[in-house]
């Protein structure tokens, strides 16, 4: 490499990640600025770019196809090297540039002026600058232009820099709420299976269940907490870790297996809560009634997006009935949980029997209006 390789490159490199605009996707307020300064130097070509360790890619490049070249033959790499602007009037006669392939060859570069991007503490990012394919003079008052241009640029770069920081200190706020709420689901659960010993055993089965409910709860927790982004879950992702916890809860893992097929899709707290304690009760129910006489078996959950509305279906190859274990399924608390949950999402939900045995819940609601 013929660039830098001192401290003070490195500290350079690290302001570049630091800003996070490397390989982002083409921006109008970049790209106005290069048609302004193009349309004020009547020049054909101007580029907003940033000198990356091996290569200066274009945030912005008016007049020119290219995205990014290697840094070694880049003017821009040299203009960086200085706070001052940087300027070639006749780059065929400038000894500065005499060997650069971006004059001596076919492109037959002439004249270039560029400005660093320099950020509060003096690292140079990268430059904006002006270009033309033949000789011409330059101003002071031109080089005044330029550098103000070069600092809307900077304005830019700072707006979103600190848009950045709000984010993340948001984020980092979200997921330390989502770690204490399941925290705190792990405290009561534990409370409960506690007092569930000591209760006659006749009600020991309605404290279990509470439990089941609320790790379901503290496993949305959990997901929101350790996912990318703070405000939604991937549905998908959690029901995979439901239908394996809720499994093994119930001490069926040795002969249930429980998989989930379907796409990524994103939902927030506000529907992924009643989303996930429906999954939670009619997995619960499959484990408690599907499977009886050591009976081995699958449990099957398909997430597909239709249209404009997301179908969740948990199929089961269990025993086929849809009265398991001799209740109505239209009746008792778990099953007026599920309804409450299907009309809390503005959603609609049916039971229905397998050929060849096992049941089929399937509830259709509106798919997530938010980006995934």
């Amino acid at each position: 490499m013929t660039h830098q390789t001192s401290a003070h490159e490195v500290e350079r490199l690290a302001a570049v990640r630091r800003y996070d605009i490397l390989d982002t996707p083409p921006d109008g307020a970049f790209d106005r600025i290069t048609r302004v300064a193009a349309r004020l130097f009547d020049v054909p070509i101007s580029i907003v770019s940033i000198v990356d360790e091996d290569r200066i890619w274009f945030k912005s490049h008016h007049g020119l196809e290219v995205e990014q070249i290697p840094r070694g033959p880049g003017l821009c790499a040299s203009a960086i090297l200085d706070s001052k602007p940087w300027v070639l009037t006749d780059a065929s006669t400038d000894p500065r540039s005499l060997t650069n392939p971006l004059v001596a060859g076919e492109f037959g570069l002439r004249f270039y002026a560029g400005v660093p991007l320099q950020t509060h503490d003096g690292h140079n990012l990268g430059t904006l600058c002006v270009i033309d394919r033949a000789p011409r003079p330059i101003t002071a008052t031109d080089i005044e232009q330029l550098t103000d241009l070069a600092a809307v640029v900077m304005d830019e770069l700072e707006l979103r820099l600190a848009a950045k920081r709000e984010i993340e200190k948001k984020e980092a706020l979200f997921k330390e709420v989502h770690h204490r709420v399941k925290n705190n689901f792990q405290i009561v659960s534990s409370l409960l299976s506690i007092q569930a010993r000591a209760v006659p055993v006749e009600l020991r089965a309605h404290f279990e269940e509470s439990v089941h409910r609320i790790q379901a709860m503290g496993l949305l927790h959990e997901k929101f907490y350790r996912g990318l982004h703070v405000e939604t879950v991937d549905l998908t992702g959690y029901l995979n870790e439901l239908v394996n916890a809720v499994i093994g809860a119930f001490g069926v893992e040795d002969r249930v297996i429980g998989r989930v097929k379907g796409p990524p899709i994103h939902f927030n707290l506000d529907t992924g809560t009643p989303l996930a304690l429906l999954a939670a009760e009619v997995i619960s129910n499959a484990c408690k009634h599907a499977f009886p006489g050591g009976r081995h078996g699958k449990i099957i959950i398909t997430v597909q997006e239709v249209g404009e509305q997301v179908r969740l279906r948990i199929a089961d190859d269990g025993v086929g009935s849809l009265t398991p274990g001799g209740e109505d399924v239209k009746g008792g608390m778990g099953q007026r949980l599920i309804t409450n949950f299907v009309q809390q999402l503005n959603g609609a939900s049916r039971y229905e029997a397998r050929k060849g045995g096992g049941t089929i819940f399937e509830v259709t609601l509106p798919s997530p209006t938010i980006s995934t």
